[in-house]
């Protein structure tokens, strides 16, 4: 049986996987990135019960997926937050829509490191499991 840290990994990139692309399900890049998370997660679950070979490269992969897309779903909440103030108060004086492109641009670069994150565990997950068992 494999290790509680490899359990917890992959139940746990499955779960948050699944979450994210629920979550992100209307934007493509957040939803492709929470599904290769979740089957990420769950090739790494089918290994059988020899322990992941590179649960640091893993882990590492999965810290970056996962904090890539609650970030962007944190930063899309605060965003429109904004745009309400803005189109509720109206516009400050003298200030553009600096603050909003700035918000958007650093939403996309943070959709594409979530994205990156979950296609590395995926790449990893099936490195793993296409590595055959090591004696």
């Amino acid at each position: 049986m494999g290790s509680g840290k490899d359990d917890a990994l992959t139940i746990a990139a499955v779960l948050i996987g699944v979450a994210c692309a629920y979550a992100g399900r209307h934007v493509v890049l957040e939803l492709a990135a929470g599904v290769s998370l979740a089957l990420g997660g769950a090739l790494a679950a089918v290994r059988g019960p020899r322990p992941l070979s590179n649960r640091g490269f893993l882990s590492v992969a999965f810290a970056a997926g996962a904090l890539g897309l609650i970030c962007a779903l944190g930063l899309e909440v605060y965003q429109e937050w904004v745009t309400g103030q803005w189109l509720a108060e109206g516009a400050p004086v003298g200030q553009e829509g600096d603050e909003l492109r700035t918000l958007a641009r650093v939403v996309s670069i943070v959709r594409i490191a979530g994205l990156a994150g979950g296609l590395m565990f995926l790449l990893g997950a099936m490195v793993d499991r296409m590595g055959g068992a090591k004696k």
